[in-house]
């Protein structure tokens, strides 16, 4: 029994070893990776310009100011309620040109859509991020469409808090953007607004 037990940690450390020193042997850069990394072209030419693209349409975008090397926080399937403010809805050009479609305002805009008939894009747009709540959108986002020839907005949904009084008795005098107040005894509040995505 003890000489099984000492062969098989022998049998481990040599496993070890080997592995290590085939990390060691195969980990090693080749002659190519040891090359610099060239910089990344943050101001790259305009499509209009390389006449190989045929591009005859606009694109539809999301831009964001950068704020130096700080991260950028978007809304997405795994943090939704988590965005930077100021994100426009943008319009590129076959030209090059820019155009801002919806200003984000307080807010920010994500999540565009193209209809299928290339004339409107469905958009969510927060309200007001001016200040995180428990780290997520202090106020509600709503569904849009801006139908792109002629500009005009329809807005699709509205966030409101309807909660369902038969599972909880809600505090209806605090707002579920949270006001940071804690409901009275015997009620509770959601701590986070209703955002349509």
């Amino acid at each position: 029994m003890l000489s099984a037990t000492f062969h098989s940690v022998r049998s481990f450390w040599k496993t070890l070893l080997l592995a290590a020193i085939g990390l060691t042997w195969f980990g090693q850069p080749s002659p190519a990776e040891d090359k610099p990394v060239k910089p990344i072209n943050l101001s790259p030419p305009p499509i209009a310009g390389d006449k190989s693209v045929k591009y005859d349409y606009d694109i539809v975008y999301v831009r964001i100011a950068r704020d130096g090397h700080k991260p950028k926080v978007w809304a997405q399937a795994g943090v939704p309620l988590q965005m930077n403010p100021g994100a426009d809805l943008m319009l590129l050009h076959p030209d090059g040109s820019e155009e801002v479609l919806v200003p984000a305002g307080k807010g920010s805009v994500t999540d565009p859509m193209v209809s299928f008939d290339g004339q409107s894009v469905y958009y969510s747009h927060f309200e007001d991020l001016s200040k995180f709540t428990h780290g997520m959108a202090p106020t509600s986002a709503d569904i849009f469409k801006i139908h792109v020839p002629t500009r005009k907005i329809v807005r699709l949904t509205n966030g409101g808090f309807s909660p369902n009084t038969g599972v909880a008795d809600w505090d209806l005098s605090n707002p579920p953007s949270g006001s940071g107040k804690q409901p009275p005894a015997g009620k509770t509040s959601a701590p986070y607004p209703v955002c349509n995505m």
